[in-house]
């Protein structure tokens, strides 16, 4: 007789077992719904979505908006019953009228995690996807407050949405006193693609205010036409840190009140917001009365700028600024890579005023790298091109070119000069860099060195022009500036070293000047050739029958401003292209004259 296992044989037992796991399962998921927040719910069920439409007045009463033919008429009742996590889809039309939430006035506040997406018709039940260009949803605050305020340790999105006519002036409420017209970002996280935000105005942020906002997502808007009536007329990052920026036109915005103090800052500010990425964007035709009519950053370390164009911003007319096209101010470690900055230039050139850098100004202990950046037809009193003080700057197969400076008469009284760059008292080395058909007043057409001591390596220096007709200048205080394998052309004097600097030329191509060099500085030269330099319709790059071809030293540059190898032929060619050469042309030809 076998022994009795009550475990297996007993149907109450088994049943009894059952059933207490079962109850225990039940439990332990109760408990872990009780633990989870609202927002990890409703992710875990996925999104409800809202509907909002512009319907008769009263349709918002004890509706909870779920039901897409009985939708809501505002935005921010929708807003209101939504649940964290929610979706909010907006019918084209305009919705305006404003309300105070939180001492804070404006047409929607959000203080919870959910996306407000336009473009949707209530003639195709609001189905999927939208089309905000032919569905056009507005939301207008009609200059009696702000469009949007978004508030909280949130995470927000908005899609497809037209955003115009904010006012956030006279609304007060330091830090934020008078911020953010058209958005106003407080302790969130905001995510933005393919909106337009459009004539707002506020003391500071006309278009949009980040304050202590972690993570923002721009991709694809258009910021346009807005006002800051003290700092940028566009977008204000303000202890915001990481924000990318991707695609979006950031454009036609002003600093400039209508009375006297700061109008700094026209189209982007970065102020202690380190590790922003700027990818692609266009930001053209804004404008500050004195600093910086286009991307800015004061005090925002880590900044990456990638493939933007940066066209046709202006400073003025009120007296004296910095950096027409890009400002950089106590930034370190910013890299620009593949950027075109160009057409950025003061207005009333003849009015009083001294404008430093028209296509950048790095100043203030900034560091920076710059690779393979256009930088042309700029303007200024001081760097048409560039402007660099006191900071430490690498460039890399830039192309500086077609940049002017007019003379100042500004009060600072700056002495104006450096039609391509302006170097005081910085650390700048400069490889592959071609610097050609820049314009000056007074001295360096091409460049101005003053109380620094930068290295060139492989730079083309040519067709500089204006003033003593110097296209290198170099002065101030114990200046020491080395010249590497360097084409040094079509200048009236190549190179002026005044007294108490140096100058010191390894590999040079001379041509067509009145006079190689001059001042009575301290020049060394060796490897010194002269002859055409045969440059291509382009004015830089090398024909095969150069007299730059194989006359330069071993740098330890093994690349060129087009990233071919150095050398392809016997030798290091001088200026910043490197040539292949055709082995069978005959010696003459390969070994110059």
């Amino acid at each position: 007789m076998s022994k009795l296992n009550i475990w297996e044989d007993s149907p109450i037992i088994r049943l009894g077992l059952t059933l207490a796991f079962g109850l225990a399962s039940l439990l332990g998921l109760l408990l872990a719904m009780d633990a989870a927040s609202p927002l990890d719910v409703a992710l875990a069920q996925g999104p409800t979505v809202r509907y909002v439409a512009p319907v008769p007045a009263g349709n918002d009463s004890n509706n909870d908006c779920t039901a897409s033919n009985t939708p809501c008429a505002t935005v921010q009742h929708a807003v209101d019953a939504a649940t964290p996590g929610d979706e909010i889809h907006v019918a084209s039309g305009t919705y305006t009228g404003v309300q105070a939430r939180a001492g804070i006035t404006q047409v929607v506040y959000i203080s919870k995690t959910v996306a407000v997406r336009g473009g949707y018709t209530t003639t195709g039940n609001f189905a999927d996807p939208p089309d905000p260009d032919a569905n056009s949803t507005t939301l207008d605050a009609q200059g009696q407050g702000r469009v949007l305020c978004i508030s909280g340790d949130i995470s927000v999105t908005l899609e497809g949405l037209r955003l115009t006519a904010g006012d956030a002036n006279g609304l007060g409420g330091a830090p934020l006193e008078n911020s953010g017209g058209g958005v106003l970002v407080i302790s969130a996280t905001t995510t933005m693609s393919n909106n337009q935000v459009l004539s707002n105005t506020a003391a500071n942020g006309g278009g949009l205010y980040f304050y202590d906002s972690a993570y923002t997502t721009l991709s694809s808007n258009i910021i346009s036409n807005n006002t800051g009536r003290a700092k940028a007329g566009g977008l204000y990052f303000y202890n915001s840190p990481t924000a990318t920026l991707t695609a979006n036109t950031v454009s036609n915005n002003i600093a400039n009140a209508p009375v006297g103090g700061q109008k700094h800052f026209g189209g982007i500010l970065f102020s202690y917001s380190d590790d922003s990425t700027l990818i692609g964007n266009t930001i053209s035709g804004n404008r500050a009365a004195n600093s910086c009519g286009g991307v800015c950053f004061n005090a925002s370390d880590g900044a990456t700028l990638i493939g933007n164009t940066i066209i046709s911003n202006t400073r003025g007319p009120w007296w004296d600024g910095f950096g027409v096209g890009v400002y950089l101010n106590k930034s370190k470690n910013i890299s620009l890579i593949g950027n075109v900055i160009s057409n950025n230039t003061a207005q009333n050139i003849n009015s009083p005023g001294t404008i430093l850098g028209g296509g950048l100004h790095i100043g203030n202990n900034s560091t920076a790298t710059l690779i393979s950046n256009t930088i042309s037809s700029n303007g200024a009193t001081r760097g048409g091109g560039l402007n660099i003080a006191n900071s430490t700057v690498t460039l890399a197969s830039d192309i500086i070119t077609g940049n002017t400076v007019y003379d100042s008469h500004g009060a600072w009284n700056y002495h104006p000069g450096g039609g391509g760059l302006y170097l005081n008292n910085s650390a700048v080395t400069l490889t592959n860099v071609v610097i050609a058909d820049n314009q000056t007043e007074t001295e360096g057409g091409g460049l101005y060195v003053e109380s620094s001591s930068p290295r060139l390596l492989h730079t083309t220096i040519a067709r500089n022009s204006g003033g003593d007709g110097s296209g290198v200048y170099i002065t101030g205080t114990a200046s020491t500036v080395a010249l590497t394998n360097t084409i040094l052309v079509s200048h009236t004097v190549g190179i002026t070293v005044t007294a108490g600097n140096t100058a010191t030329l390894n590999g040079v191509l001379w041509y067509s000047y009145t006079t190689n060099y001059g001042g009575e500085g301290y020049i060394t030269i060796t490897h010194a050739y002269t002859g055409n330099p045969a440059f291509a319709a382009d004015g830089y790059h090398l024909t095969t029958v150069s007299a730059a071809i194989d006359r330069g030293v071993n740098t330890g540059v093994d690349d060129d401003i087009d990233d071919d190898p150095r050398p392809m032929c016997y030798g290091y060619d001088l200026g910043a292209d490197e040539t292949r050469c055709l082995l069978y042309l005959p010696a003459i030809l390969k070994n110059g004259s």
